[in-house]
C-alpha cells in the first residue's frame, strides 16, 4: 500500500511540473529570442541560438511586420546558411522565413506572425502586374478612334496561418478557415454565413474567436 501511494505521488509530482514548465500561448504571447532551425524548434520555444551569440546584419520594419535579413555569423565568423532557418524570433515577435522572390526584396525576409495561439496568422504585402485596355475617345464626337494595353500594377495582400500543433501553412481563406476549426460547429456555420462584403474584417475576427477559445501551450 506504501508503495502504491509512492507512485502516485510521484505521478502527480510529475504533472504537476509539466504544468509548470509549460504556458499558455495567447495571440499576443512573447516567445524566447533567438534563430530557430524548425518548426518543432519554434513550437517548443527553443531556440537553437540566441541573439548573443550571434553577429546579425538586419533591419525590422514594425509597418510592415517584415525582417530583412542580411547576413548571420557565429561568435567565430563562419556565416550561417539562411535557408535553412525555420524563423526568427525578436523582441518576443516570430518571423517565418518567407518563399524567394515571395515579396520584392533582394535579402532573405521574414514575415512576423500578427497572432499565435493554435492558429498563427501572418501576413505580407505584394506587387501585382496586369495588362489593361485604355482607349483615346474623340473629344467631339465621343467615339473611341484607338486602343491598347498597357501595364498597371497593384498592390495585394498575402495571408497565411499556421497550425500550431500539426506545422501545416494554407492560405488564409474562408474554406481553409472552417476546415481548421471544424471542431466548433457554431463557428464553422457562422463563418459559412458570412456575406462576402464583410469577409476580410470578420474572417480575422472569427479566427481570433477560435484562437480564444481553443488554448494550446509551450514550454517556458
Amino acid at each position: 500500500m506504501l508503495k502504491y501511494y509512492f507512485i502516485v505521488f510521484q505521478l502527480f509530482a510529475v504533472c504537476l511540473n509539466a504544468q509548470t514548465d509549460s504556458v499558455l500561448v495567447t495571440k499576443n504571447f512573447k516567445f524566447n529570442d533567438g534563430v530557430y532551425l524548425s518548426f518543432a524548434d519554434w513550437r517548443n520555444n527553443r531556440p537553437n541560438w540566441t541573439w548573443d551569440s550571434l553577429d546579425v546584419v538586419s533591419a525590422t520594419n514594425p509597418n510592415t511586420f517584415l525582417t530583412q535579413v542580411e547576413s548571420i555569423r557565429f561568435a567565430d565568423g563562419r556565416p550561417m546558411n539562411l535557408d535553412s532557418i525555420w524563423g526568427l524570433v525578436i523582441s518576443g515577435i516570430p518571423y517565418v522565413r518567407l518563399p524567394k522572390g515571395a515579396v520584392p526584396k533582394t535579402l532573405t525576409s521574414f514575415a512576423g506572425l500578427r497572432v499565435r495561439g493554435r492558429i498563427a496568422y501572418y501576413n505580407y504585402e505584394v506587387t501585382e502586374e496586369e495588362m489593361v485596355e485604355i482607349r483615346a475617345y474623340n473629344p467631339v464626337t465621343g467615339v473611341p478612334f484607338r486602343k491598347g494595353k498597357v501595364k498597371k500594377q497593384s498592390k495585394a495582400l498575402r495571408e497565411f496561418m499556421i497550425h500550431f500543433e500539426r506545422g501545416e501553412t494554407a492560405a488564409f481563406t474562408r474554406e481553409n478557415l472552417m476546415a481548421w476549426i471544424a471542431d466548433d460547429e457554431r463557428l464553422v456555420e457562422a463563418v459559412a454565413a458570412l456575406p462576402e462584403e464583410d469577409l476580410e474584417e470578420k474572417l480575422f475576427k472569427a479566427l481570433l474567436i477560435y484562437v480564444d477559445r481553443y488554448p494550446v501551450y509551450t514550454q517556458k
